[in-house]
């Protein structure tokens, strides 16, 4: 679907593109004040964990109340440890320059194999062509016909003909989905792994793309699918979580995207399109941008503030208008004293999002690097600095740590740029709304 813009005339036109070029945000005096209320309001900190969470996150404070709600420094919540919370301790425990050994070990011990997925594995050649495929110690010979069909007497127990002999099911047995796949064929060739949840017709393909080998060359195909999980099961919420701390802090988690991309939908109350747009760029971008309720908040779980404040991590210092209509809302609902609704956890979550002010630990190291901006370069995720075409510049860092310093910025097409039409006023525009 191509992207749409509905214009109303070129006064107009102009106006909106000069607004679209200035980058909005809260006031100094109200983000002043809402760190002056939250500070007032957590001198003594707090009896609940949340709250001492996002203030360690966003004040560097109740750092001690943290670390005694945890089972052994590990694990949040002590006693009942869960995924999700402690994925978020471990965040405000590297934003203040504190050790992340343990959390970061507990987190790790408890992925697993996500269920609910169907993989497939896709070989293809130009031309007809025998192939050999390897796995478990035995090897079972295929053949490709001109119209890229399958034939096979005998695939093994892990593959079995799908999808009208195009693809091989791979079975979801626990071995069948451990192994490794090598193929080679008599001709050019190229192989992929594909994925989809079981109840949807939706296929994705890997992250890492399509490999390709000459004719007596060797591609190898493996299943890369796993969650975080609480007790026996995964944690959707928490994957995303966990999957968006480890990525800021340099860690692998493509293992973990096919769960979080194919269960999307299954948990629109975490907002996952937030998540996934820092972990995956710009393919989420409008996803995100329509889930906005009302141009003013988004609103997912139930908690306008809190998801608000997800929704602002993510597009961090784009300038969309969604992004500005958001804070114009929230400095019309901010409290007198600086607060927004008396609530210290979003309070403190939306000031992070926003405005994040001290310096972000590395990974437990606390190291000083000067500032991303102050030094004239942009803070991004890292799929964006990639998408700009740019360099993360590991030598500076950004306020927020789930963010990298790139030495290029990511530059926001205009509506022909990106092949769009003019729509209708009917039709719903998002990334920088209607003009």
């Amino acid at each position: 679907m191509k992207s749409k813009v509905l214009l109303f005339g070129i006064s107009i036109i102009f106006f909106a593109f000069f607004l679209s070029n200035i980058s909005a945000e809260l006031n100094t005096t109200q983000i002043d004040l809402g760190y002056s209320c939250l500070q007032n309001k957590t001198a003594n900190c707090s009896t609940s964990l949340d709250e001492n969470i996002f203030t360690l996150l966003s004040i560097k404070t109740c750092k001690s109340e943290v670390l005694n709600a945890s089972s052994n420094e590990e694990c949040w919540p002590k006693g009942a440890c869960k995924v999700k919370q402690t994925a978020q301790a471990l965040l405000a425990l590297k934003e203040s320059g504190s050790d992340t050994s343990k959390p970061k070990d507990w987190l790790f011990s408890h992925n697993r194999t996500a269920t609910n997925l169907d993989w497939f594995l896709q070989i293809e050649s130009p031309k007809a062509a025998n192939c050999s495929i390897s796995y478990s110690g035995r090897s079972y010979q295929v053949s490709i016909n001109d119209e890229k069909k399958i034939s096979t007497t005998n695939a093994g127990l892990c593959l079995l003909l799908a999808y009208d002999n195009y693809w091989l099911k791979i079975s979801s047995s626990q071995q069948c989905q451990s192994n490794e796949y090598k193929i080679s064929c008599d001709k050019d060739f190229y192989t992929s792994t594909l994925f989809k949840e079981q109840s949807s017709d939706t296929i994705y393909v890997t992250g890492k793309g399509i490999n390709s080998a000459s004719p007596g060359g060797i591609t190898t195909e493996k299943v890369n699918s796993l969650c975080f999980a609480d007790s026996s099961s995964c944690s959707y919420e928490g994957t995303l979580w966990a999957s968006l701390v480890l990525n800021s802090m340099d860690y692998d988690v493509s293992s973990y995207i096919p769960y979080l991309v194919t269960m999307a939908d299954d948990n629109p109350r975490t907002l996952p399109e937030a998540f996934l747009y820092i972990l995956q760029g710009d393919v989420y971008k409008n996803d995100l941008l329509l889930r906005q309720k009302s141009n003013q908040y988004w609103e997912a779980s139930g908690d306008r503030y809190y998801d608000t404040a997800v929704a602002l991590l993510a597009l961090g210092s784009n300038d969309f208008s969604e992004k500005a209509n958001a804070l114009d809302w929230l400095g019309d609902t901010q409290g007198s004293d600086g607060c927004w609704q008396n609530n210290v956890r979003n309070t403190a979550f939306l000031l992070y999002a926003i405005s994040p002010r001290g310096e972000a630990g590395g990974d437990g190291g606390g190291t000083s690097k000067p500032d991303c901006e102050t030094a004239g370069y942009f803070c991004s995720s890292a799929i964006t600095c990639s998408e700009a075409v740019g360099n993360v510049l590991d030598a500076y860092q950004c306020s927020s740590g789930l963010l990298k310093c790139c030495d290029k910025q990511k530059q926001i097409l205009t509506c022909a740029e990106q092949g769009g039409d003019i729509c209708s006023g009917s039709e719903k525009c998002a990334g920088g709304g209607r003009v």
